[in-house]
């Protein structure tokens, strides 16, 4: 059904009407009077011509969308790109940011160091894609009513003829797309929303600073080595026992270059290096074990000799693994505790070499030998080197203290010092502590045994086994002592080495969150590009030319049924606006159909089929 013209009336002659002696004037349309009829193909018929080809807007193109996509692609994988390099790195790049009132030099100090670049980059470049995105939107948006008239059954006014999206608030343009059964539309005008409120805002916190842990690498040197012939006979154990004590039992530091397991060489760095750093030197750590056996009633013989009534000698020999070993306690009625060490050097390679050992008990009157919880210990030492990573604070004021050794199992080698294992263990014994109380008789060594096994178990200090750690844990901590203090001297000629210094350095990092979320936002508007693409491939639309101005879109209509539908509306006496309104209130849309007829610029005309008044 089409339109006709004789629901024109009376005489009125338009204000800009060509003046051809074949023109008639058109009468005007009666007030409420629309008549409807159908059209025939006789009177739709044109002179056959060459289809013309569909004009396009440079927005809905292909290599606009082309570049759009690249554009996404290249963004998304910036920011995800960015993100695990900042992670991995602590940020991407240094920034020294100034005091309120420092002034900078020149402009891009200035810029830089006030974060203006990349707190104001981010959003530059989003703004720009959002330019080129809602470019490509609005032109699909505008080209959508005219791919509706294209269709083989046409499409109801309502969504050609009467369709106009930019009439619309933005705010809810995408609900109305929706409505209409515009869905990819309806997702692009609502991404296009978001990406406006949202994400550019948001992508000025793409980047920010962050206090960070930094490495860089750094000139040291070692400036001692171990040399085990600085340990003599005639070195006096006593200061390192208490320092091992400080440290191992009453929670003092360890002395420097030294922790309570391992003493390590000392190294220096350049003095131009910022004050109280972190440095990490790859270097050799020197330690001591000592694997230790409780000695059972099978293992050893036992002789007790009383010399008076109340007090005699205990003699004690046995076999530890390969090692004959013996030893002697002087019991008596006037010391109730007992921790005597010993040392046998004379073992054999294959079973050790020595034997450190205690002999501990409580006087018992009632005892055959006096003794009751009697234990003895028998342990085999072993001495050790440790290539690992060393971490150190290089204090300006202090004494470089150590923060951790890194090192792996395979990076052990057992080594034992020829020049001063006999003389260390036998001077292990030598120091004896005289109590007046008489209530202790024990060695210097016995005795921080004895407290370091009360600090583990003060209920049963002597018990095998809190006694055995606890003598194991006592040797390791006087070694690394003796270590760091004696057997580490001055190197003759320091050694190079490159070392990586720690310090809290200002980073500019990526912020995760915000990251994630506009390569989220920006991953959905590329498949949103893919099905603009897709979209304005499959579906023509009637656009010969650019529709550009009043005088294009009355090309357009010329000779359809939409210049008579409006022509009449406007012909009535009292019109005075509203055209669309009344179409809409007087007529009946359910099942009208709009659509193009003809195939070129020149027969291409807009028909209204099935428009029926209420």
């Amino acid at each position: 059904m089409s339109i006709s013209e004789d629901m024109y009336q009376g005489h009125s002659q338009p204000l800009c009407a060509p003046n051809l002696s074949t023109s008639v004037p058109r009468k005007p349309l009666d007030t409420k009077q629309i008549i409807i009829h159908e059209s025939s193909p006789a009177a739709d018929s044109r002179a056959e011509e060459p289809p013309s080809r569909e004009w396009r807007s440079w927005k809905t193109k292909a290599p606009f969308l082309s570049f759009l996509l690249l554009s996404e692609i290249c963004m998304i994988g910036a920011i995800l790109g960015l993100d695990v390099f900042s992670n991995r790195h602590s940020g991407f790049t240094t920034v020294q940011l100034p005091s309120i009132s420092q002034n900078t030099s020149s402009i891009s100090n200035f810029i830089w160091s006030r974060g203006l670049l990349w707190t104001s980059l981010p959003s530059f470049l989003m703004t720009l894609y959002r330019l080129m995105w809602e470019s490509a939107v609005s032109g699909s948006v505008d080209r959508q009513p005219f791919v509706e008239l294209k269709r083989e059954k046409g499409a109801s006014p309502r969504l050609s003829i009467l369709l106009d999206y930019r009439a619309y608030p933005s705010l809810y343009t995408w609900a109305i797309a929706f409505r209409n059964g515009h869905f990819l539309l309806g997702f692009c005008i609502l991404l296009s929303l978001l990406l406006s409120i949202a994400v550019v805002p948001l992508s000025a916190h793409l980047c920010a600073t962050a206090v960070v842990l930094a490495n860089t690498t750094v000139p040291a040197k070692l400036t001692t080595s171990f040399n085990d012939s600085a340990f003599t006979s005639r070195t006096d154990l006593l200061p390192v026992f208490g320092l091992a004590s400080a440290s191992s039992l009453y929670g003092g530091n360890p002395p420097a270059w030294a922790s309570k397991e391992f003493a390590f060489q000392a190294f220096s760095i350049e003095a131009t290096q910022p004050p109280n750093i972190n440095v990490t030197v790859g270097e050799t750590a020197y330690s001591a074990y000592l694997d230790c056996s409780v000695l059972t009633a099978s293992d050893y013989t036992a002789s007790f000799t009383r010399q008076t009534a109340d007090g005699g000698t205990l003699a004690v020999k046995a076999t530890d693994r390969g090692c004959s070993v013996a030893n002697s306690l002087a019991v008596s009625n006037l010391t109730s505790t007992y921790v005597q060490t010993w040392s046998t050097i004379d073992c054999a390679a294959k079973a050790g070499y020595s034997r450190p050992g205690v002999l501990a008990g409580l006087y018992a009157a009632d005892s055959p030998d006096l003794l009751s919880n009697f234990t003895i210990i028998s342990c085999i030492p072993s001495y050790w080197m440790t290539s690992g990573l060393l971490s150190a604070n290089m204090g300006s004021a202090q004494a470089p203290s150590v923060i951790s050794f890194a090192y792996n199992d395979s990076d052990v080698h057992s080594t034992r010092p020829d020049a001063m294992w006999r003389i260390f263990e036998n001077g292990l014994h030598e120091a004896i502590t005289i109590d007046s109380t008489s209530k202790f008789s024990t060695t210097e060594f016995g005795r921080l045994i004895y407290i370091a096994a009360t600090q583990s178990d003060s209920d049963s200090p002597l018990s095998p086994r809190v006694l055995s750690d606890a003598t194991a844990r006592i040797f390791n901590s006087i070694y690394a002592t003796l270590a760091a203090t004696v057997l580490f001297q001055p190197a003759a000629s320091p050694t190079g080495v490159q070392g990586i210094y720690s310090a809290n350095t200002t980073r500019l990092v990526i912020v995760s969150s915000v990251a994630y979320t506009i390569a989220a936002a920006l991953f959905a508007i590329l498949l949103c590009t893919v099905g603009i693409t897709v979209y304005a491939h499959t579906h023509p639309s009637v656009l010969f030319e650019e529709p550009v101005g009043l005088l294009s879109y009355a090309g357009m209509l010329d000779q359809s049924d939409v210049s008579e539908l409006a022509a009449g509306v406007r012909n009535r006496s009292d019109y005075s606006g509203g055209l669309t309104k009344t179409v809409v209130e007087e007529n009946e849309l359910g099942n009208t159909r709009c659509r193009a007829l003809g195939n070129s610029a020149r027969t291409q005309r807009i028909v209204v089929e099935g428009l029926r008044a209420r």
